[in-house]
């Protein structure tokens, strides 16, 4: 179980089962597998993005600040360039859960006190401006490590963080708690008659919530086969460029290789299954992506970045998804279309010892 999973239990205790919180309650306990299936899926778009935004904003303040790919690179006097990397950790939106529970309690603390009780759909607004507080949070986060050259290393690092999370999250949704609670709160003497019918209707939703949520966690863990025909296709196009096929795994994974190339193919089968992310497959062997960038080769997306390690030369990798006619690496987009019926799609991983040149990539998105 994680935090998320254990505050939200906690929660329903402090509500009491006969709480109208109890429904909203069940289903806030999906929301840690929804959160971690959603930064898997979206995680790079959204790093990418914040690492933009800073950067904008930075250089706007006077800091000689480049932006590359998810990281920010600060040239400091007497000290030379300091890369912060915009990573899941240095993002802190493993918080992100924490963080709207934590505003959920505010609300229900301020209802208590109150004794009065915010409609459900105030409520989802709230929780809506309870989550952009996070985004913002962690936008601060990224803006000040830089700005004051606070390195991963440096012990202000996590301080820095949590300062972020309790001054751009967790206060500003306790304020916002009250505000809400005295603004759109109904009091509940006013209320007894149907306050019964409402508890059950809560607990009724929760439930149904709950159901469908478990329903759809065990229809998505259901095995698919592959696009066998997409996949064969793609990797006779490779063939026809040198590549030889080494492993074949139980998965359907595709393992190729070429002097100087390691090319990783990795078929997704269905349109809501996260894919195979070169940032989780090669952490395994002790990799870190590092400026990460998204780039245009040939009229064609493709993410590009270097893997590091502490005890071994750095590597240089690519990738994309493709169903053997169309190339992308938008999330929504490849998903749409299999959503439509077009061919599966598969994520193409291509890693050197040297930095791949632009050349390299267009043969290979040919």
């Amino acid at each position: 179980m994680d935090s998320t999973l254990l505050l939200t239990l906690a929660l329903l205790l402090f509500a009491g089962m006969r709480s109208h919180w109890t429904g909203r309650l069940l289903v806030l306990l999906l929301l840690s597998p929804v959160l971690r299936y959603g930064l898997a899926i979206f995680g790079f778009a959204i790093r990418l993005c914040l690492s933009e935004w800073a950067g904008i904003l930075l250089r706007s303040g006077g800091f000689n600040v480049q932006t590359e790919g998810n990281v920010l690179v600060r040239q400091v006097p007497g000290i030379g360039p300091v890369d912060i990397a915009v990573d899941p950790a240095c993002m802190g939106l493993h918080m992100t859960g924490l963080s709207v529970v934590v505003a959920v309690f505010w609300l229900m603390w301020h209802e208590r006190q109150a004794n009065s009780e915010v409609p459900f759909g105030w409520v989802l607004v709230y929780a809506a401006v309870a989550f952009g507080l996070t985004i913002l949070c962690n936008l601060v986060r990224i803006m000040l490590l830089v700005a004051f050259g606070v390195g991963p290393d440096s012990p202000l690092h996590e301080l820095v963080g949590l300062v972020c999370v309790v001054v751009y999250a967790w206060l500003p949704a306790w304020w916002l708690a009250r505000f809400t609670v005295a603004r759109f709160g109904n009091v509940q003497e006013e209320k007894q008659a149907v306050l019964g019918t409402g508890r059950w209707v809560s607990v009724s939703l929760g439930m149904t919530g709950l159901a469908l949520g478990a329903g759809l966690m065990a229809f998505t863990a259901q095995p698919n086969s592959a696009n066998s025909i997409t996949q064969q296709k793609t990797v006779s196009a490779f063939a026809q460029q040198g590549f030889i096929v080494r492993k074949i795994t139980k998965d359907g994974f595709y393992q190729l290789t070429k002097p100087g190339l390691l090319l990783y193919l990795k078929p997704l089968p269905d349109w809501w299954s996260a894919e195979h992310s070169p940032a989780v497959c090669w952490r395994g062997g002790g990799y870190e992506l590092r400026r990460v960038r998204e780039q245009r080769i040939a009229g064609k997306p493709v993410y590009t970045a270097e893997l590091q390690h502490t005890n071994r030369p750095s590597l240089y990798t690519a990738w994309w998804f493709t169903n053997g006619t169309y190339q992308t690496i938008g999330q929504l987009d490849f998903r749409w279309r299999m959503v439509r019926g077009e061919n599966g799609f598969s994520l193409v991983n291509i890693t050197a010892e040297k930095p791949l040149t632009t050349h390299q990539l267009a043969m290979l998105l040919r």
